[in-house]
């Protein structure tokens, strides 16, 4: 078992519409602690999962230069994935993440409280030093 510190960052854009009405765009920040259990000990396939929560900050900026802050707590940080050693201090492997939370700062006029979702994949990358 493993305690952390985990970390995300996503820029975001709205395509077409962007380049028709101008500059917009937004972004997302997350932070918190974790717990992580590694399925399997000392082989070179590596399998895992992450348990947290933490802080998340979204903001959104338009065309006309208006922006909407919200942030909240992120209250379920869930991550599954796998990492296979190619050597000693290097592994590589997919990755999915869940994301819950509840904005409890936003504009006036957004709605209530709800719970937001966020679903992402990817590949990660890991040095291990010193090394298996």
């Amino acid at each position: 078992m493993v305690l952390g510190a985990w970390g995300s960052y996503a820029g975001y854009t709205d395509g077409e519409r962007c380049v028709q009405d101008g500059h917009c765009s937004g972004r997302a920040f997350s932070v918190g602690p974790y717990v992580r259990y590694q399925l399997s000990q000392g082989l070179r396939f590596d399998p895992w999962l992450t348990l947290g929560g933490g802080y998340r900050r979204v903001t959104f900026d338009d065309a006309n230069g208006a922006r909407q802050k919200f942030s909240g707590l992120e209250w379920l940080h869930f991550e599954l994935g796998a990492d296979y050693y190619v050597f000693s201090g290097f592994g590589i492997g997919p990755y999915a993440s869940l994301g819950l939370s509840t904005y409890l700062k936003r504009p006036s006029g957004s709605g209530d409280a709800t719970v937001n979702t966020e679903l992402s994949t990817g590949l990660r990358f890991l040095f291990d030093l010193p090394g298996r």
